[in-house]
């Protein structure tokens, strides 16, 4: 159905002539109930506004057509509109009503609206779910119907222009839904992920479900369908307000029974803030090895992160542009733990692997990794982390005199740098603490899994963080190959990247090629 501009006249409503011998009925009915209980009223009928079921007019911003809808005692209606599949639901006891129009998986536009008292009026305001087939432009996607009994089409209200301002030229990214105020399933936080095209056109996910619709910059207005199962459940239409709370705002209309629709009421308001994806500041709950607590992160303007996990202070960087962070459990210059990972595209998780220390915080001869996954508070528990891929037997010990390089050289091109491993003069294992390039380092050595992860400390202060694995298939622990996290600009860290590779390579004291 195309839309043109709305109509500029909008006559006063009237009551049919039919609507007022029911109301005659009723009235008498009333007045004789009242005189005496023994009275019946033959010509009594159901309240006029119980049921949509039945042959209607529409007008959708002038396009006339019919509106044939039959009604399920739950509510629930299915119909057509103008020669089109519809589905929907209306609610007696609010007399609100919402409909879809298109077969499945081609849905087009959705209709919200009110039944007059009398029943023989629909008036509200439909949405254009795409640019293609729905009528709807980046400059308004919002119209306005009216539908009328039987056979005499009416003229739909004028668009009001209040309440709607021009809004930001993209919705994309991830929200942070809540439910409010707490009206529906106790405030039911959730995560809405979007993703527009030039043309408005919106998808995403919202509860775990696809939604798609339209956003309109020009009245700064947006419509979402929420399928399930292939199927329509929900309709979310909103207010796009990013330059001064970035927020949505608006109302859900409920289509089926399990997803909120009753004879009482299907109509439900909502609000979603957007959530940056270029931060990791706010709440999170964490799963580390199976161990689940708090995480608690401040972000400042140059990337580096501070906060508090499972009650332990912690610090670190978040470099947006690869969207890795590395946290410093414990003191900064002597952690117990440094966790390694990727936020996710939508911003809602961040896993990856953390790395022990010493003995005390997890590490053994058999590993110093582990995996991990946080997830923001307000989206519910964190997943359980995916296991890490077992290491590769070594037994073997280091060469406690190493010659560490930069490789491919794109760190401080060309820099090569003398790295020495404390205790032992000929051979180090466990935990370890050392020197690299002038700076002290501190960290373990699992020889079984022949994996290595040590801070580099420059006065004091943490520096860089390095992980590596010894080579395969060899006689001796002759080379480590790995990558290394700038902790601070002066580090090497910048808003695009963090993460750097390096080497390793034995010294003369063991028989290396």
């Amino acid at each position: 159905m195309n839309t043109l501009p709305a109509q500029t006249v909008s006559p006063s409503l009237s009551i049919s002539s039919s609507a007022l011998i029911r109301y005659a009925v009723q009235l008498t009915c009333i007045a004789l109930l009242a005189l005496a209980a023994v009275f019946v009223c033959v010509g009594a009928v159901a309240a006029p506004a119980d049921s949509a079921s039945g042959a209607w007019k529409i007008n959708g911003n002038g396009f006339v057509g019919d509106l044939q809808l039959t009604q399920s005692t739950d509510g629930s209606l299915i119909g057509q509109i103008y020669g089109e599949p519809a589905v929907g639901f209306y609610a007696p006891q609010s007399r609100a009503i919402v409909l879809v129009r298109g077969s499945a998986g081609a849905e087009s536009q959705v209709f919200v609206g009110t039944m007059s008292i009398d029943g023989t009026l629909l008036d509200g305001t439909f949405y254009a779910l795409n640019a293609t087939t729905s009528g709807a432009t980046s400059q308004q996607s919002v119209f306005v119907w009216r539908a009328q009994r039987g056979t005499t089409a009416p003229t739909p209200p004028n668009l009001s222009v209040v309440g709607f301002a021009a809004g930001p030229s993209s919705v994309t990214g991830l929200h942070v839904a809540f439910n409010q105020p707490a009206t529906y399933g106790l405030t039911q936080p959730g995560q809405l992920t979007l993703t527009q095209t030039t043309n408005g056109a919106v998808t995403g996910t919202l509860f775990g479900d696809s939604v798609r619709g339209m956003y309109a910059r020009g009245t700064g207005t947006l419509a979402l369908l929420r399928m399930s199962a292939g199927t329509p459940v929900q309709v979310y239409v909103g207010k796009v307000d990013f330059a001064t709370s970035q927020r949505l705002t608006g109302w859900f209309y409920a289509l089926t029974p399990a997803f909120g629709a009753n004879l009482a009421r299907l109509t439900y308001d909502w609000s979603a803030n957007l959530r940056p994806l270029g931060s990791l500041s706010g709440a999170w709950r964490i799963n580390g090895n199976g161990f689940i607590g708090d995480l608690n992160l401040t972000q400042a303007a140059d990337g580096r992160l501070s906060g508090a996990m499972y009650g332990d202070p912690v610090t670190g960087y978040y470099a947006p542009g690869e969207r890795t962070a590395v946290l410093l459990r414990g003191s900064s210059s002597n952690p117990s733990q440094a966790f390694v990972g990727q936020l996710s595209a939508d911003g809602a998780n961040w896993s990856g692997s953390f790395y022990a220390l010493s003995t005390g915080a997890g590490a053994s001869a058999q590993s110093n990794a582990f995996s991990f996954s946080a997830r923001r508070a307000a989206l519910g528990p964190p997943a359980a982390p995916a296991p890490l891929p077992a290491g590769t037997g070594f037994e073997q010990c280091l060469d406690p005199y190493m010659t560490f390089v930069n490789r491919p050289q794109e760190f401080n091109p060309g820099q090569s740098l003398p790295m020495t491993l404390y205790p032992g003069s000929t051979c180090a294992t466990g935990r370890l603490t050392g020197m690299l390039g002038g700076d002290d380092l501190v960290g373990y050595y699992s020889p079984i899994t022949g994996a290595l992860a040590f801070l580099r400390r420059r006065d004091g202060n943490a520096f860089q963080f390095y992980v590596g694995q010894a080579g395969l298939g060899e006689l001796f622990v002759c080379r480590f190959t790995g990558s290394f996290y700038a902790l601070t600009s002066e580090a090497g860290a910048v808003a695009d990247r963090m993460r750097f590779n390096w080497s390793a390579s034995a010294g003369a004291s063991l028989s290396c090629p």
